[in-house]
């Protein structure tokens, strides 16, 4: 027996789809070079040519193949939906970051459309492992409620079911530096938000909405809280 090409499903030998997918034949490569190159090893490869469609709709992007070494077709993917800044994401929330490749599993950032709350980071005088770039926040927050299980803003932002989804955080000082920068998205004119980056035992980094500036301080005081998500 074969495999569908989309969903892979057992089929009959000689067929590249199952009936189901053969209504909705998807574009393997939206410039036909692979497949035309893959045509001229002949076999299975060459019947994949009369499913070749043109390039994808807008907001779509080609689903690549996985082929084995006999040249029989194992899965087609489906295509993966290209967002752009200011879209609305798929937890509800709006796209504020594109990291521009699916590297470490995610390619965007979204951000809850309303803040979690005016809280503390949490932890005070202790020492949390935590960094500062672009991908990090996750990772933070996790190190943040490894140490103080209730701290308010980084618990705040896990404990958040925009979407319906579980995996939201507090931003990194950089994360947040990004969503900084489209807080006019977000309506956000002023306000001290807080990172999920520490600076000291005391202290936890912050950003100013109103000049963009970045500091620190206490972590015992109160500030606006505002969930993110990578996808």
């Amino acid at each position: 027996m074969a495999r569908c090409g989309v969903c892979d499903k057992s089929i009959a030998n000689g067929l590249i789809f199952c009936s189901n997918c053969e209504g909705n034949k998807l574009a393997i490569d939206a410039t036909n070079n692979v497949i035309k190159e893959m045509a001229k090893l002949g076999g299975v490869s060459a019947r994949l040519l009369p499913y070749y469609n043109p390039a994808p709709s807008s907001g779509t992007t080609a689903p690549p193949i996985k082929v084995s070494n006999d040249g029989t077709i194992i899965r087609g993917l489906p295509p993966s939906q290209v967002y752009k800044i200011g879209d609305k994401g798929p937890a509800g929330g709006i796209v504020f970051y594109d990291k521009g490749n699916n590297s470490d599993g995610w390619r965007y950032m979204e951000a809850a459309p309303v803040n979690q709350g005016h809280l503390e980071w949490g932890a005070k005088g202790q020492n949390v492992s935590t960094r500062t770039e672009i991908g990090t926040g996750k990772a933070n927050t996790a190190a943040i409620l490894a140490v103080d299980a209730n701290a308010p803003a980084a618990k705040a932002c896990a404990d958040y079911r925009g979407g319906g989804k579980y995996d939201w955080f507090l931003p990194s000082k950089d994360e947040l530096n990004e969503l900084y920068k489209q807080r006019n998205l977000f309506d956000i004119s002023s306000g001290f938000f807080l990172s999920s980056s520490q600076y000291s035992n005391d202290c936890a980094c912050l950003q100013v909405f109103v000049k963009g500036d970045q500091g620190f301080n206490g972590k015992y005081l109160n500030f606006f809280v505002r969930a993110v998500r990578a996808f």
